[in-house]
């Protein structure tokens, strides 16, 4: 049974060491993000997009979003290069007024200087539309 118990232990050392190097190593590459926020007006019978501002930035490759689900109601936008998506949707929940700060996992990696289309939307509960600005922006 000591045996049994060792070797249980030994194994379960090594894969949290495993784990250990790849959570570093994942830790050292870097990725592209999109920064973006979106300026919300109003109630959400109401709402309106004042504006729309983006900027890239790098993160750890580990810290990079993947996927999002969309949530209603909600803030959510969609970044485009060239009638390309670029970007996964990415949401978050609707608070009222104020400046909703959204991190774009990206596909392709555009450049500073790149112009990209963000397409942000206010959505209810039923996922229905009440606001969607779209604006051509230079990243920085």
């Amino acid at each position: 049974m000591k045996q049994f118990t060792r070797n249980i232990l030994i194994i379960g050392f090594i894969i949290l060491a495993l784990l250990g190097i790849f959570y570093y190593l994942g830790g050292q590459k870097q990725a592209s993000v999109l920064q973006v926020q979106v300026l919300v007006k109003g109630d959400l019978n109401n709402a309106t997009i004042g504006d729309i501002t983006a900027h890239l930035q790098s993160v750890n490759k580990i810290s990079e979003p993947n996927s999002n689900l969309l949530i209603t109601p909600g803030v959510t936008v969609v970044v485009l290069q060239n009638m390309q998506m670029i970007g996964e949707w990415t949401s978050v929940p609707y608070n009222g007024s104020g400046v909703y700060n959204l991190t774009v996992g990206l596909i392709n990696n555009p450049k500073p200087g790149d112009i990209v289309r963000v397409t942000a939307r206010v959505t209810n509960a039923n996922s229905q539309d009440i606001e969607v600005v779209s604006k051509e922006i230079i990243l920085t």
